[in-house]
């Protein structure tokens, strides 16, 4: 745990132990500031982040391109005639969620469409169907007839959850409501028992080409970080369909 008061200096210690024997280094997931330093002097700024990067300070990276996806996904909701969107949004994953968020609160507003919902949820830890039920219901407009005719999840587990709540209030998907959520997680549309529409973000790719780039920085020391970003794909499911009112 690099986050805690114990975690940092066992790292930066195993760190020196293994400096001799190490020429670069692969990250995944985020670290604290003050460890990104670390790593871009012990390893000379060859230091490659999956999935993320930190030019500040120095470290190159491989990216998904969350606002892109978050465009992606209210891009094709509108094509279908929707203009009452809800949002959740992952509170474990609030960096992701953050982005994918703008990018799609910038596409609405382009299309005067509005985000009349906006709930967050912890998908890390197990939340009772009734405690999603009276999150859900907390945020939502008081006539039936101005709820949102379309979701869009920050994540699929998120997008499962919300499926079952629906379901719980007779409404029909995707005749009634649609989903649109991020990340393709098979374990969710088996909760969900459904195929759910979601932008897809090219992992695999995006580990190979981590280690691709820090072949290169291994290679040929560059002064300046470098950045490469691969777009995300649309699946479309089962949960996406027309806007329609809510009965």
């Amino acid at each position: 745990d690099v986050d805690s008061a114990e975690g940092l200096p066992l790292l930066v210690n195993g760190l020196d132990k293994a400096l001799a024997k190490l020429s670069g280094c692969l990250v995944a997931g985020r670290l604290p500031e003050e460890f990104c330093k670390t790593l871009a002097e012990r390893f000379s700024n060859n230091v490659v982040m999956i999935c993320r990067h930190d030019v500040l300070n120095g470290i190159s990276g491989v990216t998904q391109m969350n606002y892109a996806g978050g465009v992606r996904a209210a891009k094709i909701l509108l094509d279908a005639g929707h203009r009452r969107f809800g949002w959740i949004g992952a509170l474990g994953s609030k960096d992701s969620a953050k982005e994918r968020l703008g990018g799609v609160l910038a596409t609405l507003l382009d299309n005067n469409a509005s985000l009349v919902s906006h709930l967050r949820l912890n998908e890390r830890v197990v939340i009772p169907a009734s405690k999603v039920a009276q999150s859900i219901a907390e945020v939502l407009p008081a006539r039936k007839a101005d709820w949102p005719t379309a979701w869009i999840c920050s994540n699929d587990w998120l997008a499962a959850k919300l499926i079952v709540w629906a379901r719980s209030q007779n409404i029909e998907i995707p005749r009634e409501m649609s989903i649109v959520a991020f990340d393709n997680t098979r374990v969710a549309e088996e909760l969900a028992e459904i195929t759910i529409t979601s932008v897809v973000f090219p992992y695999e790719q995006i580990a190979r080409k981590s280690v691709e780039l820090l072949e290169i920085l291994l290679n040929a020391p560059v002064a300046d970080s470098i950045v490469w970003s691969l777009p995300p794909r649309l699946r479309v499911g089962g949960t996406l369909g027309p806007a329609a009112c809510m009965k």
